[in-house]
């Protein structure tokens, strides 16, 4: 009889234990808590800690609160301008809506990544679809990423799913398409080198066209120095040979009578003419045979038969 009561106390105590056990639930930093009651979700917990629920009745799904990570394989895909390229990317997600991921996916967390790859894959098959590959290898890429994740996040967020970023690690050309390409490559840069020469040779005779001009224009403007100098040194040639024959008359015929006659007769000898400028003239080769009464010894006698008077 002794037995009763502490059979009727244990069993007290085990079915306070199971209610316990049933009504309560704990959350952790890294957990949200989906409650169920026959299967339907009735309410979200996001705040870590103890929690309580009906017991039996109700039932908790635990779904990670971490921010995960989806790497799928690298998918091959045609670009605009028709080459193929196999693109690496990686997807950084996390659960935002806990009772909305759980009414999609009813807690099966692979259900969600490949609907997430599915969804993913669709959106840069679709934006790298309309883009080059000179798109992939400049700034657009970028814009191109940005676009692919508005699209994602815009698809998942009717299953709760916030998406945190979207990076293509990787977009590498096919062997069928890299021979094309690098000999497209080459085109292009042999284009792009021959421009350039043309714009150099170009600008090449523009300067020796501007040199040339410039060059005709000092040379001609030193002609033009040089016959005004020679102009005004032949005018005071002039005038000082006048101011010096005005001084003796007699003495600047004579001298004069003298010089045409050393041009005249010299034979072989190179004349140098002092009212020059010094230029050397050729040998003379003149022969003449004249009477001594001629007018041309009557002129140097007159000129020079003054001063020999003296």
């Amino acid at each position: 009889m002794r037995q009763t009561p502490l059979i009727a106390v244990g069993i007290i105590v085990a079915i306070a234990a199971f209610i316990v056990t049933q009504s309560t639930f704990i959350v952790t930093e890294k957990q949200f808590a989906q409650v169920l009651q026959f299967s339907d979700p009735v309410r979200s917990v996001e705040k870590p800690g103890l929690h309580f629920k009906l017991p039996i009745v109700q039932n908790v799904v635990m779904i990670s609160d971490q921010i995960q990570s989806e790497d799928p394989d690298p998918q091959d895909l045609i670009l605009s301008d028709q080459r193929r390229v196999s693109v690496d990317y990686y997807v950084l997600y996390r659960v935002a809506d806990v009772t909305r991921y759980y009414q999609s996916f009813l807690g099966v967390e692979s259900s969600a990544r490949a609907r997430l790859v599915n969804t993913t894959n669709s959106q840069i098959r679709e934006a790298l679809g309309q883009a080059g590959l000179a798109d992939l290898l400049s700034a657009r890429r970028l814009e191109l990423v940005e676009e692919v994740q508005r699209n994602v996040q815009g698809e998942m967020n009717r299953f709760g799913i916030d998406i945190i970023d979207i990076k293509i690690g990787k977009a590498d050309l096919l062997d069928v398409n890299q021979e094309q390409v690098f000999e497209r490559m080459r085109s292009d840069r042999v284009k792009e080198a021959e421009a350039l020469r043309a714009d150099g040779r170009q600008a090449a005779a523009e300067i020796r066209a501007a040199t040339d001009r410039e060059a005709r224009e000092i040379r001609a403007a030193a002609r033009q120095r040089a016959e005004t100098l020679r102009g005004e040194g032949d005018q005071f040639r002039i005038t000082e040979l006048d101011s010096a024959y005005a001084l003796n008359p007699q003495f600047a015929s004579c001298y004069l009578a003298i010089r045409s006659y050393d041009t005249v007769l010299a034979n072989n000898s190179t004349q140098t003419d002092d009212t020059t400028t010094g230029t050397d003239r050729p040998p003379s080769n003149i022969r003449l045979l004249l009477t001594t009464d001629n007018a041309f010894f009557n002129a140097f006698q007159n000129g020079c038969g003054s001063l020999a008077a003296l």
